[in-house]
């Protein structure tokens, strides 16, 4: 859970402008914004608009709907500060390190260490497969045999 209270609103500013195009009187969705004030709890919330006119085409305001999308922003910011500490110790890893999907030995990410080890710039291993990577393709299976085991018994129980 994100604390939304103290230092957390600074960090994140609320959104300050109103949804592009009112004052043109055009419709708007999903607006999403950060309500904070005094006596107010802090919430995330997201607003879709339709202009209304009267008989003589005169703008009389706007109708919509909003919603509460404070759980759906905490789950962002969580995801994200995650994502930053994985790339923070990932990167200064003085150790090659990669994820690789099994289905198929697509390397989905290299740490920076990675591409020179194989000299290759470090933006030039992600994407390939792991299969060029072997000297010898020969010794694969024999090296991927106790990986399997181990995952066919945790799979097993």
């Amino acid at each position: 859970m994100v604390d939304l209270s103290g230092n957390w609103a600074e960090t994140n500013p609320p959104v300050r402008a109103w949804p592009p195009n009112t004052n043109e009187r055009q419709p708007f969705r999903d607006f999403a914004y950060f309500r904070v004030g005094e006596g107010v709890e802090p919430r995330w919330l997201s607003t879709s608009g339709k202009p209304i006119f009267d008989a003589d085409g005169s703008f009389l305001g706007y109708r919509g709907s909003g919603r509460d999308i404070t759980e759906l922003k905490q789950r962002e910011i969580a995801q994200r500060d995650s994502d930053e500490r994985f790339r923070a110790i990932t990167e200064a890893s003085p150790v090659p390190l990669i994820i690789i999907r099994r289905s198929d030995g697509t390397i989905l990410y290299a740490n920076p260490i990675v591409g020179p080890a194989f000299g290759l710039a470090a933006d030039e291993v992600v994407g390939r497969s792991i299969k060029e990577f072997y000297w010898d393709s020969s010794g694969r299976e024999a090296r991927l045999r106790p990986w399997r085991r181990m995952d066919t018994f945790a799979t097993t129980k």
